[in-house]
């Protein structure tokens, strides 16, 4: 019986080729694009799951409560950890994870070895206990005990050791806070298993230098820059042990917060979540839940309207087969034999279209990695096998159950005779499944459009200052910050360079720093938070900020580098002031019993130091003094760039010879901010494309049908005058009514969609009505142009051919 209905689903194939080829191409391409989103969402769905107990895992973030906002960050404070594992019996451990703060580089030395590393971590020494490392050498619940101990990854240690034995050696890591020995306790494989926690090299917390000195803080209200991570008990609650944060920070945090004039409290978030549900103050690299629901949205649509073309074509040449279902239930074959022919016959498809799909997946994926910025493989794994089986049987089951159904409820009389009319429900279905396809391409392409609208809003922006030929040198340690000034000054006197300024911080990084402020009057219970970035006096030059009252820092007045300050906008509407009653006011500050006064002298047009995601903060400038500046910020107007940077790095190979030259173009470094939507754009961009191109082929199919239905009545047409441009109007005039209802169901689906996902940037385009109508209009046009192919071609065929049978 089987092998009857595969000959027969095999001759099928073979004798309705075009329908054949439209069915399996558009589910093969539906699958295709299936498969590679869902290579992507697995992906996505995979992080910190390969933990012990990672159901226990939480991360202990902060809520930074002031008067004008509150802030949530990733980071607490340095005595939290110790107080959680002293008083919280439901933990089992506690650890803290640090990034040193202002430092994105490190310098590892070895011998004759030398290079810039950026991840690393310091870290308590029950590290390992929580996040899972292979270890190749050395003990996990030991490595790190030591102060000054590190454990590398393999391929760092090669590229350290050059496959020597590193247990027991001695590195030189160094970076603003110094430099500093390490003995190599243990080596771990490379990461292979995704987790929100990027590193190939740990340290010890307690180890010299900035760790010593995160590792000793006692203050509650600052310096927030340690990420604290636990394990609770099996079957803890945790909002029971957020219940208990507040008891905690008033038994211990009371004083520090009350003398800084903010509250604070804590909350946790399972491990599991942070990378697709985090998006606090601070942090950076982790991805959206939002884009998980888009992609997996899109891929649905893009299988639907496969499976929709499947539906389609099998009920409209649903006459061809009605002798076949005659003689079959002449003879005695039942509806649920029948129906279950039809449905092989459509599994059949599906596997075929499967296996067309997986050699599809193995060409492009290289090229999806490298959209999606990820290294993605569809490994043939039983669990894999498993899933792409059930994918085809669902397929098949979803493309073919109503044709099957439709095809083998024909009354075998009226089979037989010839005389079987469609049913309106099969009609209507249809029409009903077409107007379905042109939705989802309307909805597609609006989000298209508007995302691509987005960004080129991102990209046109005036941010506040000049990205525009602005060069970022950064110096990584205390020895490049020595000779920073003697090396700005020789920049300087190259005709190519406007301006240099050294800072802090510059636009699109992390900025560290920030206190409490408040005016002349008030207390520190009345203070905003603002960040601070610490600059020479030529930074409002050099970023090309803009002054609206007072006037910038001058070396000419002494009295700057102690009390001078520039705020911005934001600033001046937290504290409660106009730009004229500011400058020449006072600001205060008290940190740990010691208030500082400053004198505004300006006032700055507001700017985006951080993505348009987040809304312009409170922000100063001061004049950094005697404070290391890791950063150089130059405005170069060179003929010839890459000539000037070659000169750029022969002068500090002269300068400073220890330490490896490196740089970044402002505009560069902002474009990184938004590469995440830039790559979600492009995937939708492409599957939108491939969703219509499922959607053409499946109309082409139906004009076909409807060309070859209506040859008759065409020839009588023109033999009675008809013209090409009537003949070709009559067969496409129901399409276009499908496309028109089309649009007024998907446009406000659209709106609601985009608007959503436009929620996400604190400064968005508007939505016009334009993209609207350009997204009808192309699927308008799309349509016409698929059908009047073959309208046209049907319209010019010779009458006498159509009629010399009659």
């Amino acid at each position: 019986m089987f092998k009857n209905y595969l000959t027969i689903a095999l001759r099928n194939l073979r004798k309705h080729k075009l329908f054949s080829f439209i069915n399996i191409a558009g589910l093969s391409l539906g699958l295709a694009c299936c498969l590679l989103i869902l290579l992507y969402v697995i992906d996505e769905l995979s992080y910190d799951r390969h933990h012990r107990e990672p159901e226990n895992l939480y991360r202990v973030a902060t809520e930074i409560i002031s008067p004008e906002r509150n802030v949530k960050i990733a980071t607490s404070p340095a005595p939290l950890a110790p107080a959680l594992a002293r008083d919280f019996p439901e933990i089992v451990t506690v650890i803290r994870v640090m990034r040193p703060p202002g430092v994105s580089q490190h310098i590892l030395r070895y011998g004759d070895q030398q290079f810039f590393e950026t991840q690393g971590l310091w870290v308590d020494a029950a590290f390992f206990d929580i996040f899972a490392y292979d270890f190749l050498q050395g003990d996990p619940t030991s490595a790190l005990r030591e102060p000054n101990h590190a454990v590398l990854s393999e391929p760092l240690a090669l590229k350290l050791f050059a496959g020597k034995n590193p247990m027991g050696k001695t590195i030189q890591i160094e970076d603003n806070y110094g430099s500093f020995d390490y003995t190599i306790a243990g080596v771990v494989a490379e990461p292979n298993r995704n987790s929100h926690l990027q590193a190939n090299f740990f340290v010890s917390l307690n180890s010299k230098g900035i760790g010593e000195y995160a590792y000793n803080l006692t203050n509650w209200a600052g310096n927030n820059f340690l990420r604290t991570y636990i394990r609770t008990r099996t079957g803890t609650d945790p909002k029971a042990v957020e219940a208990k944060f507040p008891a905690l920070l008033n038994q211990y945090a009371a004083n520090d917060l009350a003398a800084a004039g903010f509250k604070k409290t804590h909350f946790l978030q399972p491990v599991r979540d942070i990378h697709l549900h985090s998006n606090l103050s601070g942090e950076s690299g982790n991805s959206s839940i939002t884009y998980v629901y888009v992609l997996s949205a899109i891929a649905f649509s893009i299988l639907l309207i496969a499976c929709i073309n499947f539906m389609n074509l099998s009920t409209a040449k649903s006459s061809k087969r009605a002798r076949e279902v005659g003689v079959r239930k002449a003879v005695g074959s039942s509806r649920s034999a029948l129906a279950l022919q039809f449905l092989g016959e459509s599994w059949v498809m599906t596997v075929m279209a499967l296996l067309l799909a997986l050699v599809a997946v193995e060409l492009f994926l290289p090229t999806f990695n490298q959209m999606a910025g990820r290294t993605l493989t569809l490994p043939l794994t039983p669990a894999m096998i498993s899933a792409l089986l059930a994918i085809a049987v669902a397929t098949g089951l979803g493309a073919g159950c109503y044709p099957a159904f439709y095809l083998s409820s024909f009354a075998p009389v009226m089979a037989l005779q010839g005389k079987l009319s469609e049913r309106f429900s099969a009609a209507a279905l249809r029409k009903i499944l077409v107007m379905a396809q042109f939705v989802i391409a309307i909805i597609l392409i609006t989000g298209v459009t508007v995302i691509l609208q987005q960004l080129e809003y991102i990209q046109n922006k005036h941010l506040g200052f000049a990205k525009e030929h602005r060069l970022v040198i950064p110096f990584r340690t205390r020895e490049a910050v020595k000779h920073q000034e003697a090396f700005k000054q020789k920049l300087l006197r190259d005709h190519n360079v406007v301006s240099a300024s050294a800072a802090s911080a510059y636009p699109g990084i992390f900025v560290v720093n920030d206190n409490q402020f408040f005016t002349e009057g008030k207390t520190m219970n009345d203070a905003i938070n603002c960040k601070i970035s610490y600059s020479d006096e030529a930074i409002v030059e050099s970023l090309g900020f803009e002054i609206i009252r007072g006037r910038t820092f001058s070396k000419e007045r002494t009295a700057d580098r102690e009390a001078a300050i520039l705020v911005n906008e934001a600033t001046l509407h937290g504290l409660g002031l106009t730009p004229d009653e500011a400058v020449g006011s006072r600001l205060y500050s008290t940190w740990e019993n010691n208030t500082s006064v400053f004198e505004i002298i300006g006032v700055m047009r507001d700017f985006h130091f951080q993505s348009l995601h987040e809304a312009v903060r409170p922000f100063v400038f001061l004049l950094g003094g005697d404070r290391d500046l890791p950063y150089l910020v130059v405005h170069a107007k060179a003929a010839d760039f890459k000539q000037f940077i070659a000169g750029l790095e022969q002068q500090w190979r002269e300068s400073i010879p220890n330490v490896p030259f490196e740089f970044t173009f402002l505009e560069e470094q902002l474009d990184q901010l938004y590469r995440a939507d830039q790559r979600v754009a492009a995937i939708v961009g492409y599957f939108t494309v491939v969703a219509i191109l499922i959607s053409c082929l499946g109309l082409y199919g139906l004009a076909s049908f409807a060309a070859e239905q209506k040859t008759k009545e065409i020839g009588i047409r023109k033999v009675l005058g008809a013209s090409v441009s009537g003949i070709v109007a009559l067969l496409s005039k129901d399409f276009v009514k499908l496309v028109l209802i089309a649009n007024l169901i998907g446009w406000p689906v659209a709106y609601f969609a985009i608007n959503q996902w436009l929620q996400n940037f604190a400064y968005r385009t508007e939505i016009g009505w334009w993209v609207f109508a350009l997204a009808g209009g192309l699927a308008l046009a799309i349509a016409l142009l698929t059908v009047s192919t073959q309208a046209i071609r049907a319209a010019i065929a010779n009458p006498v051919e159509a009629l010399r049978y009659e």
